[in-house]
């Protein structure tokens, strides 16, 4: 009698093919690389984070002294000091500026001790902490619109 063939441990469907090659199995990778990505990934959303904050803080701060430069200028115009009173308050409008075709008009939001309006002033820089309005309009909350230099060329002039 015969005996029965011992059955040879293997794959579970038999075996492979002669011949056909299965690559081993792929290695672990480590977690260390995926932190370090996440690091890389993280430390560069900062860094533009904080180059935003920096320009954004850099506009603010600078706008806010040229508002200040223009405030000064208009402190002792006549029209501003009839209707609005004395500044308290000037700040630049960025879009209504923007939407001016001359770049050296620039819109402001004022409010003063005897109202509230809107200037439209050409602004030419003098120097590094001086600007000068030239020309411009304030309108009033209330709809009024007054000339900031009604009678152009009748400044007055310092005397010696």
């Amino acid at each position: 009698m015969q005996e029965p063939t011992p059955v040879q441990p293997g794959p579970p469907f038999g075996n492979p093919p002669v011949g056909v090659y299965s690559p081993p199995p792929a290695p672990q990778k480590s977690g260390i690389s995926k932190f370090v990505w996440i690091g890389c990934a993280g430390g560069c959303l900062l860094a533009v984070i904080a180059v935003a904050v920096g320009v954004f803080g850099l506009g603010y701060f600078g706008l806010g002294v040229f508002a200040e430069q223009v405030a000064n200028d208009l402190r002792s115009n006549p029209v501003v000091v009839e209707h609005l009173g004395t500044i308290q308050e000037l700040e630049v409008d960025l879009m209504a500026s923007s939407a001016v075709a001359d770049q050296n008009i620039f819109v402001f939001d004022a409010k003063g001790a005897k109202g509230q309006g809107r200037i439209r002033a050409e602004c030419v820089t003098i120097d590094g902490g001086t600007e000068d309005v030239v020309s411009g309009t304030l309108e009033m909350s209330t709809g009024e619109v007054y000339d900031l230099f009604p009678n152009p060329g009748t400044e007055v002039e310092a005397e010696p």
